[in-house]
């Protein structure tokens, strides 16, 4: 049996998310539904209005697990991007990076992409300055050996 407080609190408590439901606030109910008291409330309640919630708090639930699964499957696009000297396409796709929605295991991926980032923005510097270093010695002889052929 549940007091009537609670009985009152679980009405509450849904009425709170539906409303929450109804404007798509899906991180206002991640938040509701963090709380220990949420479960205790809904699961005492044999209110339709509170099973009509729980169903929200799972699909806000659903949700956050489709951002940070969003989130995984920018890192390792990144990470191949990394690999193929795509750097720009990678800094695009880290900074479409929710950190909200970062699990420990996307944390720590995303930390070492991050270097891996670093370390190729900076071999792709001294590439391009022995690129430009080759071409600055090598243009002139380039140029006649163009005129000779003409």
């Amino acid at each position: 049996m549940t007091s009537n407080e609670d009985r009152t609190a679980a009405i509450a408590l849904s009425r709170r998310i539906l409303a929450l439901a109804r404007q798509h606030d899906h991180a206002a109910l991640l938040a509701i539904d963090s709380d220990p008291e949420t479960g205790r409330l809904l699961g005492s309640s044999d209110e339709e209005l509170a099973k009509a919630a729980s169903v929200h708090l799972r699909g806000a639930r659903a949700w956050r697990r489709k951002k940070e699964d969003a989130n995984l499957r920018r890192l390792e696009e990144a990470r191949t991007a990394i690999d193929g000297f795509d750097i720009a396409r990678a800094k695009s796709l880290l900074l479409r990076i929710e950190d909200d929605y970062l699990t420990p295991e996307s944390s720590s991926l995303r930390d070492g992409v991050l270097l891996d980032l670093e370390a190729r923005s900076m071999e792709s510097e001294s590439l391009q300055a022995s690129a430009d270093q080759i071409i600055v010695e090598h243009l002139p002889r380039w140029k006649r050996w163009l005129r000779r052929r003409h």
